[in-house]
């Protein structure tokens, strides 16, 4: 443990004795540039009995702080000498420059300050708290003549040479009153560089910023938020020659007559309602509206259009692209437009012309017809034809077979027949089909399509059930009992299928594959079944109860069919 004692009595914190001899070098905040910013601090190291410790490296900690009892943690500076900074004692004496490790930056000199020291061992530190009393730090005969010529303003040149790095203090610009810069160079007078994102300057008149200069260049007078190179917040009033490469005027106005450029003539007068045209000879001309073809009354005010037009048309230019001219098959009102109709009823209403020419034609971009609306109503795609079930065109089959069923799905029609050598045929358009094989020669009467599935039944045969995942390849299935299967459909995730005779007149199955036999509400000769509207809707070609429902192809409800009689 450490003791601090000087020639007069001190409290006792530690073992040892703490002999210092001080020499400060305080500077003021105006110093010479050549002067070295650090503390020159010597002191001796002893026992309690006086006698000097071993010779050795020891760890020291100093602080400079406001007050004689303030806790080191208000410090204004600190500095740790430990490691390869430990300071040498050599007789006891050890001689340190303070500030050589931590620099004295951040706190003014101009307070009064108080050295506290604390001493650590010579290995590991091992802090034996600061030593007491705290040493107040006192000034060098020098910085009396600094203060006397700050205070007086009587010192000489040489002194205020001294007090601000070598420069005379009148050549330094004062913050606090009125101040004027002046130089004779060829370099810039005032550099300033911002490496932040702040802005570089901004001048304020009181507490209104009136020029402002951001950090990407752009110049603001009367905002603080330039968003172009420069910026005017207010009225502008520019004197002299103005050259403008490109301008936008929002709102211009003349107080005098257009002058001369380039040697040309300028204007003394300008006439009101006339229009400036640069002329020959760098020259200015006013030219009168009438002059181009306006105000004749026309709705376009054009002099080189008709004198009249119906309304709702729309505008075009001619064939000959010389004149705007309209026409009745080209109308809009406002809220429907019309192509060929001058009363559309729609908000787009296509009305065709007279013989068997397109009504609409949408093609690609090299020119290949990708939708039609023919004429008589029916919509064509390329190679395939959408009738609209009132004009009907023959197509020839795969065979002359007794055809009984057909469905559509997964881009293709597919048929099935009750006789023939190929008793399936598909065709990708329904007008071209090809023949397929069946896997049994059956009489087919039904086929749908649905979950990925071609399903048809059969009337007789082995197996009368029959899928094929793309109507080409099938495979044999059996059905629920070898009943004759008239119709089959699908809706609500189930195959569902009917029969004319059998114990159970209905079958379902979930797959197409595996089917499970349920009774028909009656022995009657079901001949057809569909679905639609979440219900499975059976007809029968009996007189009693020829209809039967179910919401789910189990559970059958029978329904009295309507006879109507039409004459």
């Amino acid at each position: 443990m450490f003791l601090f004692n000087t020639q007069f009595k001190l409290n006792k914190i530690s073992s040892l004795l703490f002999f210092c001899v001080f020499i400060f070098l305080i500077f003021s905040q105006t110093v010479s540039a050549a002067a070295n910013p650090q503390i020159n601090y010597q002191g001796k190291l002893t026992t309690s009995a006086g006698v000097a410790v071993p010779d050795g490296s020891y760890n020291m900690k100093f602080w400079l702080l406001s007050s004689a009892t303030a806790a080191t943690s208000t410090a204004v500076w600190s500095e740790v000498l430990t490691g390869a900074n430990r300071v040498t004692v050599s007789n006891g004496l050890f001689s340190i420059m303070l500030g050589s490790s931590t620099p004295f930056t951040g706190f003014a000199w101009d307070q009064t300050l108080y050295l506290g020291v604390e001493i650590g061992g010579t290995s590991t530190p091992a802090w034996d708290g600061e030593m007491s009393p705290r040493k107040v730090l006192g000034t060098v005969p020098a910085a009396f003549v600094a203060g006397y010529a700050e205070v007086a303003g009587s010192a000489s040149s040489s002194d205020n040479a001294s007090l601000l790095g070598g420069v005379a203090s009148t050549s330094f610009l004062r913050s606090d009153e009125a101040d004027t810069m002046s130089a004779t160079s060829s370099s810039a007078i005032l550099s300033i560089i911002q490496n932040g994102a702040g802005a570089i300057a901004r001048f304020f008149s009181g507490v209104t910023e009136v020029f402002t200069i951001l950090n990407n260049g752009n110049v603001g007078v009367g905002t603080s938020t330039p968003s172009q190179l420069f910026t005017v917040a207010g009225n502008t009033l520019v004197t002299g020659t103005t050259t403008l490469a490109t301008t936008t005027a929002t709102n211009l106005t003349l107080s005098q007559a257009l002058g001369a450029t380039s040697g040309g003539t300028g204007l003394s007068t300008i006439t009101q309602n006339q229009l400036l045209i640069g002329g020959a000879g760098n020259t200015w001309t006013q030219v009168a509206t009438s002059a181009l073809g306006l105000g004749d009354n026309t709705f376009l005010g054009l002099s080189d259009t008709q004198n009249s037009y119906t309304a709702n048309r729309l505008l075009f230019t001619n064939s000959g692209a010389s004149a705007v001219t309209d026409s009745a098959d080209l109308v809009f009102t406002g809220t429907n437009f019309g192509i060929g109709s001058t009363t559309p009823s729609a908000r787009l209403t296509i009305m065709g012309t007279a013989g068997t020419a397109n009504t609409l034609t949408i093609a690609s971009s090299t020119g290949s017809t990708t939708l039609a609306l023919l004429s008589n109503g029916n919509l064509e795609l390329p190679g395939q034809l959408i009738s609209a079930g009132i004009n009907w065109t023959a197509r020839s089959a795969a065979e002359a077979n007794a055809w009984y069923g057909i469905t559509y799905g997964n881009g293709l029609f597919v048929a099935v027949s009750g006789d023939g050598t190929n008793r399936v045929m598909t065709s990708p358009d329904g007008v071209t089909w090809t023949a397929r094989s069946a896997v049994e020669a059956n009489s087919w009467r039904s086929i749908t399509y649905g979950n990925g599935l071609f399903v048809a039944v059969a009337i007789n045969g082995t197996n009368r059930v029959m899928t094929s995942p793309d109507g080409i390849t099938w495979t044999a299935r059996t059905a629920a009992e070898a009943n004759s299967w008239r119709s089959v459909t699908y809706g609500n995730g189930l195959f569902v299928a009917v029969s004319t005779d059998g114990t159970n007149r209905v079958m379902t199955s979930a797959d197409g594959i595996t089917w499970a036999p349920y009774a028909a509400i009656s022995g009657n000769t079901w001949q057809s079944i569909t679905y639609g509207n979440g219900l499975f809707v059976a007809v029968a070609s009996d007189a009693a109860d020829s209809v039967m429902t179910s919401p789910d192809g189990v559970t059958w409800t029978a329904r009295s069919a309507t006879l109507l009689a039409r004459e």
